[in-house]
């Protein structure tokens, strides 16, 4: 053999000799469970930054790919809008002026408020969004919404959606009168019909306002058929979201839900995107307060100032508990 094959055969073999003293080390770092994590760990990043480097060069930039792909869509829920009233639960009443507080702030931020169909639409077409979409929803169809919410959305140049129990239209809050016992009116039939022609949008609530996980699957189906066909025969045309009452569901609610309508709105807080269950939509819950609360919603997804607060209530709750038993024994 030559000189010159000798050399090549010596490097060859001592490659062979490292890659087999790399792959030794690689096998014996794999047995510790910490390594074997992170190196998993290295492997998905690395794997998502070439799928993300892949998907920017197809759809011709990264602006593009976060336009078409990656709108996040915050979902503002209220109920009552007006005065508050002596005797309702004052955390659903939410002031004129501080309804009208939050149009302006969305509006100097640069949101724009769309529909549940809209967002349908981009998530099963493609169709473009606003570049910092929002959708606002109004729980139970409060009359007092007519009066003081719909003309400071037609003021500032936005729009919303609201859950209608359709069995309770013109109406009273009964489902609220156990606790609460003085009544909020509700919009009537002529009110949906009037607001809807002016780009108000309505859903489904249920017929009734029920806790769904405690009815039977026919009750269930009554409660959803009926409101949809109740609201669509006042509107003339398809109903395509749904708010479950109080927020509570299940899987049967939720398979149930979706036969009805293509989208599903909860009270579970946080921010949607493409990945978001369209049967499992978050809404972010907005309490009367400061406009502080307000922002760190639209930032988080939620307000950490209320989370803070139960947390506190809660530690101390369970000290006063823990006390009690240390006394008693």
């Amino acid at each position: 053999m030559t000189q010159n094959g000798n050399e090549q055969l010596s490097t060859t073999s001592q490659t062979t000799v490292s890659t087999c003293q790399i792959s030794g080390n690689d096998n014996a770092l794999r047995g510790i469970p910490l390594f074997y994590r992170v190196g998993l760990k290295i492997m998905d990043w690395r794997r998502s930054i070439g799928f993300r480097r892949a998907a920017v060069r197809k759809a011709g930039g990264s602006r593009i790919l976060t336009a078409d792909f990656g709108a996040a869509l915050p979902v503002l829920m209220y109920h009552h809008i007006g005065s508050e009233v002596t005797g309702t639960n004052p955390a659903l009443t939410i002031s004129p002026a501080q309804f009208e507080r939050h149009l302006c702030y969305l509006k100097r931020r640069g949101y724009t408020t769309i529909l549940p169909a809209d967002w349908l639409a981009y998530v099963t077409r493609g169709k473009a969004l606003p570049k910092k979409p929002l959708l606002l929803t109004f729980d139970d169809a409060y009359a007092d919404l007519a009066q003081h919410c719909f003309p400071l959305l037609k003021k500032y140049g936005c729009t919303g959606v609201v859950f209608v129990p359709t069995a309770n239209i013109a109406g009273t809050n009964v489902w609220d009168q156990p606790d609460w016992p003085v009544p909020h009116r509700l919009l009537s039939a002529g009110q949906i019909a009037e607001w809807a022609a002016q780009g108000i949008d309505f859903g489904a609530h249920t017929r009734s306002h029920p806790d769904l996980r405690y009815l039977t699957l026919s009750e269930i189906e009554k409660e959803l058929e009926g409101s949809r066909r109740d609201l669509e025969t006042i509107l003339g045309r398809q109903v395509v979201s749904f708010a479950y009452p109080y927020g509570y569901c299940g899987d049967r609610e939720v398979e149930l839900a979706l036969c009805k309508f293509p989208l599903c709105f909860t009270t579970d807080e946080g921010t949607n995107t493409l990945a978001t269950d369209l049967g499992r939509l978050h809404r972010i819950m907005i309490y009367p307060g400061g406009l502080l609360g307000f922002r760190l919603c639209l930032v988080f997804g939620f307000d950490p100032i209320i989370r803070l607060r139960t947390l506190v209530r809660l530690r101390t709750r369970l000290r006063r508990f823990w006390r009690t038993l240390s006394r008693a024994g």
